[in-house]
């Protein structure tokens, strides 16, 4: 599973839509949904604020950054 696939798994699975991770995030819902559908990867001040706001473990993280670098 790619980094965009796993994010949007996340995402849904803490029941958020994207325009609801994006106001959380302070970002455009497009941006979201270009990082869903992996047109770029996030910054890492933007990748932390994904992970806080989706409330990922310490193992998510990591397999979410792994996904990231690739």
């Amino acid at each position: 599973m790619n980094f965009g696939a796993k994010l949007a798994m996340y995402r849904k699975r803490a029941g958020m839509t994207q325009e609801t991770l994006a106001m959380r995030i302070g970002i455009h819902m497009q941006s979201v949904s270009d990082l869903e559908r992996n047109m770029f990867k996030p910054q890492i001040e933007t990748f932390a604020q994904i992970r806080d706001a989706l409330n990922l473990s310490p193992e998510e993280t990591i397999d979410l950054l792994e996904e990231a670098k690739q």
